[in-house]
């Protein structure tokens, strides 16, 4: 511009160049000799009020005295100081790139050889400007073909749909000069952000802002989505909420393109720019491109997604079909146990009885009958626990008070395990609503519990059982804690201790955990446990509470 300014002669000199769509004139950069004031009044010249659309149809160089021309140009100009205009056209291989505008101050005019030097200066730069448009479309298709073989490649590596997303629109946000990008899925009647990408200019809080959007025609993502196209806005054509959030993150412009794959709507990819340049029919094409390869790497995602829950609900039904052919398994061998061992135990018992009371033992011959009672009672208790373990549970629910249910499993596990050093104390509120479970079976489970904590403090200590109303996820559940003062159960043991004949007992069978678990979750709730070494276990059960 210095030099054109310099070479005719002139006061200033300016550079407009046609928009994408040829239809107004843009200045490219700030114009040499004016004012800010009047660089920024002529920014823009849409084409249809400029005073050079004759000269663009013409094809010649014009020359103008400022006091001829309409008066609203007329008078910024004479404020400037300009007297004479002179406006050349730059065309390059029979195209019109711009126009190159030049001012004079003084009183001298614009004669034809001004104007032909202007002229060929004019065709020089116009050259050189399509050479450099010729070299920015060619990294603007090398950047787009690289955007795509991203995208491409992406989806091919990526199986879970979160990552895939994040990728692709990181190499959205740094292939195509935008400052927010978002992808939004459909779920129900909205779209849910699933997941975006700001540059250091996009704000921060931005994604927050653009978490959910209607699926409707209140917003542009939503009339994308719903109409599956394109639509293209500038700030100033939004309204409402829209429009203020758009502007309270700097926002100028935005693209919403639609996901579809294979006919089906999956979302909408959204861009947005803070800068003054709007987006291009080109950016519009290229960011429908990636909508698109996106949406196919989206669903080929949920697929796998799919087929993988597919092969983990096949694996878990065969892990429970070859549970339960154990269990039916073991339960004809439990009822064979029964049947061929409690006989003999019960001819144990009554001799045991007779002996008794035709030799009334004393000394060693007393402890040895001792001996053998206890441990015939210890092998029908094997039995009886393998017959609760095997046998399957037809759960018969019915409004219970969980009071009663704990006081009398305490009860219960008292008589089985008499510990008089062990303080035991219940803690159930008032006004605790009455579940529908299973009494018996509930009653057998706690009892196990309760007897297990007191064979855990060999020394005494307290024993805890309460219960209290919680929501455990989206559920209303009875939670119900038993908890001692005992040796604890180290970590590793802790992940097995409901496994089937697992023990850290020398007399135990390892199947009052495993009967607990399976009786919980008869009535759809679930236990854990909670335990540090020489502090404590608190055994915890969680049952839905039903209406």
């Amino acid at each position: 511009q210095e030099l054109a300014a310099g070479s005719t002669a002139s006061d200033c000199c300016s550079i407009y160049l046609l928009n994408d769509k040829q239809t107004e004139l843009v200045m490219r950069g700030p114009p040499c000799g004016v004012e800010p004031s009047l660089s920024e009044r002529f920014w823009r010249v849409p084409m249809a009020r400029s005073t050079s659309g004759d000269v663009l149809q013409a094809l010649k160089p014009r020359a103008m005295r400022v006091d001829a021309m309409p008066a609203e140009s007329r008078t910024v100009l004479d404020a400037a100081g300009l007297h004479h205009v002179a406006l050349v056209l730059l065309v390059a291989n029979g195209h019109i790139e711009g126009l190159l505008s030049l001012g004079r101050m003084s009183d001298l005019r614009y004669d034809a050889v001004d104007l032909e030097a202007a002229q060929f200066l004019a065709g020089q730069v116009a050259l050189q400007i399509e050479n450099a448009r010729l070299h920015a479309d060619t990294q603007l298709r090398l950047s787009q073909l690289s955007l795509l073989f991203e995208v491409t490649r992406i989806g091919s590596e990526e199986r879970e749909v979160a990552p895939l997303v994040d990728r692709v629109l990181a190499e959205v946000l740094k292939s195509v000069p935008v400052d927010l990008a978002l992808v939004h899925f459909v779920t129900g009647d909205k779209l849910t952000l699933a997941g975006g990408q700001v540059s250091p200019f996009g704000g921060k809080g931005a994604l927050d802002a653009f978490a959910a959007r209607p699926l409707d025609d209140t917003s542009m993502v939503g009339r994308a989505a719903l109409n599956r196209r394109t639509f293209a806005s500038s700030v100033d054509e939004l309204s409402g909420t829209a429009q203020r959030t758009a502007q309270a993150h700097g926002i100028r412009y935005l693209i919403a393109t639609p996901l579809v794959a294979h006919g089906r709507l999956l979302g909408t990819l959204e861009v947005a720019r803070c800068s003054k340049q709007p987006f291009s029919e080109q950016d519009e094409k290229l960011l429908e491109s990636c909508a698109t390869h996106l949406a196919n790497a989206v669903e080929r995602a949920r697929l796998y997604d799919d087929l993988k829950r597919s092969y983990q609900a096949l694996a878990h039904t065969q892990a429970e079909l070859v549970k339960h052919e154990r269990l039916a398994a073991l339960g004809e061998l439990a009822a064979v146990m029964a049947h061929e061992v409690r006989n003999p135990l019960g001819v144990i018992f009554n001799s045991i009885g007779s002996l008794r009371k035709l030799l009334q033992p004393t000394g060693d011959a007393g402890m040895l009958f001792d001996i053998v009672n206890e441990e015939a009672e210890r092998l029908n208790r094997i039995i009886g626990d393998l017959l609760d373990f095997a046998r399957p549970y037809q759960v018969r629910r019915i409004p219970v008070a969980l009071d009663r249910v704990i006081a009398g499993a305490v009860e219960a596990a008292s008589r089985v395990e008499a510990a008089p050093q062990v303080e035991i104390s219940t803690e159930v509120p008032g006004a605790f609503p009455p579940l529908l479970v299973d009494e018996a079976l509930l009653r057998q489970a706690l009892v196990n519990l309760v007897v297990n904590a007191i064979q855990a403090m060999p020394r005494g200590g307290k024993l805890k059982v309460s219960a209290s109303a919680e929501r455990h996820g989206e559920r209303q559940v009875a939670r119900i804690d038993v908890s001692d003062q005992g040796v604890g159960i180290s970590a590793q043991n802790t992940e097995r201790i409901f496994q089937p004949f697992f023990t850290t007992k020398v007399s135990g069978t390892g199947l009052g955990l495993a009967v607990v678990k399976r009786i919980v979750d008869a009535h759809d709730g679930e236990v854990d446990v909670k335990s540090s070494l020489g502090l404590g276990t608190t055994f915890t059960i969680r049952i839905p509470a039903a209406p």
